[in-house]
């Protein structure tokens, strides 16, 4: 094909035709190596990327057949030359040197945004083949990650946020090309899933995206910009320390610089991993120097502010329709993260003191939030463990799992969402809510041998996307229908618009409000439901009830809160 300012030959689309996995039946074109930006260089390592070289020279054939490789992530990827993305489209308008070509039926443009907590993912992961029954073009993004994607110094040459700038990169070239692939520009929504749906969020606040129009609706999946651990607030801190671990010199400042900017790709993610495991013993999340951050450095800013505030003063993109969700079983890998990184290294596991008294301010302080007065745990303990205080069963693990998995899906993901749906109405009535229930039988992610089964972080993914994951009827039925919700919401900015005819099964999804609390609960049968925060005690209440009588219980809470003040009083 020809594609007007970047190439006059591309070789994929035709040579790339496939056929897509729903019905209807019907053959789709893949482009799956186009480079959104130039490999960054000795100076821009850590700054906003340059536009690509393009446009490329008339003689020039240029391949977009081939998956592209990740950007640097793991033991043995160092690639930097990896400012990719890739293009699927069910209706290609034909060369635009062709008199006949027309412009004319341009369809909605979905982008996707991978996740990975800002360390891993690539565009190879995620093929659309199953969306290509429908009426979208599909565009999947990389981005730089970890240390290369958001290392800072607040300086004016590591400014960090550079993943962030990729994704912004990524969308001007979507603006620019997508009407060649039978793409509208002008009906773009982003798609994003953990990390990547954090992604979702911080683009909604990012003044390039505002002022350049760059997408029109959103959807965020098991992430936002209002969960404590997207966002880095100790850059400088984080930043030296990577630095320090990479051998690096921390002054003077220009060997620094050199350091940073010369170092091998895998000694400096060598680095970041070693500063995440140190971080999380210490009782943090490990995600310091890999995430976006509120700059104050750099030529160019994406983010300036905290979050919450942007949003609640209406300086973010107000207008997008956006739909958000969280997965049943998000506190499962939560709680794993904080028994990986911080209880397993402390030999913690078979301290029953533990977790009788600090364990749920050890969540806390994973995050980041400080109780040192414990009136934060406290109350949590209330409301999610009370059930264990009320049967002299605190310190019993097996009795307590259920009720710290709930506080640790719902502050690691399920409240920042639904907070992030429940202010966007004050200013746009399309916000919408899902929870995903259903129980797969494999997980994407796994999780430790003592932990439950449930409905895990990230398994929605298998049914949207093509994976080596076999499916039965009621599985393949699930995944049509949401399939069909996520590009009916990119088409008209609702899941179920009037006027249009929808898969049997699928009820009329309302938009969240005040009054009713409506969203749609995402199961083998979906309904709706009110007021999500009766889903933040999900795992306690699939236990069942507690029976035991009520002086007994008043005896258990009354022993429990006093051991605990004297021991809050004896160590301070």
């Amino acid at each position: 094909m020809e594609l007007p300012g970047y190439a006059k030959t591309v070789m994929g689309g035709y040579g790339n035709a496939s056929t897509s996995w729903y019905e209807p039946r019907r053959p789709f074109y893949s482009f799956r190596y186009f480079h959104y930006a130039a490999k960054p260089t000795y100076e821009t390592r850590f700054l906003p990327p340059i536009p690509s070289n393009y446009p490329y020279p008339d003689e020039e054939i240029y391949n977009s057949i081939d998956l592209p490789p990740g950007c640097a992530q793991g033991n043995d990827n160092a690639l930097e030359d990896c400012l990719i993305l890739s293009v699927y489209t069910p209706h290609f308008p034909g060369n635009a040197s062709d008199p006949s070509t027309t412009f004319d039926k341009l369809l909605p443009v979905m982008v996707w945004i991978h996740g990975g907590t800002f360390v891993s993912g690539q565009s190879a992961l995620y093929e659309p083949n199953t969306f290509m029954a429908h009426d979208v073009v599909v565009v999947v993004i990389q981005y730089r990650l970890g240390a290369l994607g958001f290392l800072t110094l607040d300086t004016d040459e590591i400014p960090g946020n550079a993943g962030m700038a990729d994704q912004v990169e990524a969308l001007r070239w979507v603006q620019k090309f997508i009407k060649y692939f039978g793409g509208d520009k002008d009906k773009v929504t982003i798609v994003g899933e953990s990390a990547g749906a954090a992604s979702v969020g911080f683009l909604l606040l990012c003044p390039q995206a505002r002022e350049e129009r760059l997408f029109h609706n959103a959807i965020a999946e098991s992430g936002s910009m209002l969960t404590e651990w997207a966002l880095d607030r100790n850059t400088t801190k984080h930043g030296y320390r990577i630095a320090e671990l990479a051998g690096c010199p921390l002054e003077p400042y220009a060997d620094l610089l050199h350091c940073l900017r010369s170092i091998d790709a895998i000694a400096l993610r060598n680095a970041q991993k070693e500063f995440s495991k140190e971080d999380q013993k210490n009782g943090f999340m490990g995600f310091g120097g890999q995430s976006p951050i509120m700059q104050t450095a750099g030529t160019v800013r994406y983010l300036t502010e905290e979050p919450k505030t942007l949003i609640e003063r209406g300086e973010y993109m107000t207008d997008v329709n956006i739909l958000f969700g969280a997965n049943e079983g998000e506190g499962i890998m939560a709680f794993d993260i904080i028994y990986r990184g911080y209880i397993k290294p402390n030999n913690l596991f078979d301290n029953e003191t533990f977790w009788k008294y600090d364990s749920v301010r050890t969540v806390l302080g994973a995050l980041g939030i400080r109780d040192d007065t414990s009136a934060l745990s406290d109350a949590l303990i209330t409301k999610y463990l009370g059930y264990a205080v009320d049967s002299c069963q605190m310190g019993n693990l097996t009795v307590m799992l259920p009720g710290l998995i709930d506080i640790a899906g719902t502050l690691f993901l399920k409240a920042g969402g639904w907070q992030t749906v429940l202010k966007h109405t004050k200013f746009n009535p399309h916000a919408y809510w899902y929870s995903f229930d259903f129980l797969s039988k494999v997980s994407i992610i796994g999780a430790s041998d003592f932990l439950p089964r449930g409905v895990m972080h990230a398994d929605e993914i298998m049914y949207l996307f093509t994976m080596p994951i076999p499916h039965n009827e009621t599985e393949k039925e699930l995944g049509k229908k949401m399939i069909e919700i996520w590009t009916t919401f990119a088409t008209y900015g609702e899941p179920t618009p009037e006027g249009v005819q929808m898969r049997e099964g699928i009820p009329k999804w309302p938009p969240y409000t005040h009054e009713k609390k409506e969203f749609m609960a995402i199961n083998k049968y979906w309904s709706v439901r009110n007021d999500y925060t009766l889903y933040y005690t999900v795992t306690v209440d699939k236990a069942g009830p507690r029976t035991g009588s009520q002086s007994a219980a008043q005896q258990c809470a009354d022993e429990y809160w006093a051991s605990k003040r004297e021991l809050h009083r004896r160590h301070g």
